[in-house]
């Protein structure tokens, strides 16, 4: 079981001794079984590089989920306007997915943009 995170928070990463990476959790809040971050393959990036590079069962350290981007101190059912662009959608993907899992009535509105269609997240 993974620590509790509040939806738009990251995780940091050590990569090797003297790097380290940041990635926004865009997982749901409340179900903390698993914690998932998107990872953008730049190249000659040395995180992304780093990340692309895994397999499946491969051991990675992080640290506890840190950041005060979060939506959770919002009055329950509040509407919510979301606006992202590129890679930057992933916080706004943990909000949304976690205010689904609550069971919000809100409604949340979603404006995302990118550069080209190889730069969405999908």
């Amino acid at each position: 079981k993974f620590p509790s995170f509040y939806a738009g928070q990251f995780l940091s990463f050590k990569i090797d001794s003297k790097n380290f990476r940041s990635y926004s959790i865009s997982s749901s809040s409340i179900n903390n079984n698993f914690i998932t971050v998107a990872i953008k393959l730049i190249k000659d990036g040395v995180g992304s590089s780093y990340f692309h590079s895994l397999k499946s069962g491969d051991d990675v350290e992080a640290y506890a989920p840190s950041g005060l981007f979060y939506d959770e101190n919002l009055p329950a059912n509040s509407n919510r306007i979301y606006i992202a662009g590129g890679i930057g959608i992933t916080p706004l993907i943990s909000m949304i997915k976690s205010a689904l899992d609550r069971g919000d009535k809100s409604d949340l509105t979603l404006f995302y943009g990118a550069r080209s269609f190889e730069d969405l997240v999908l």
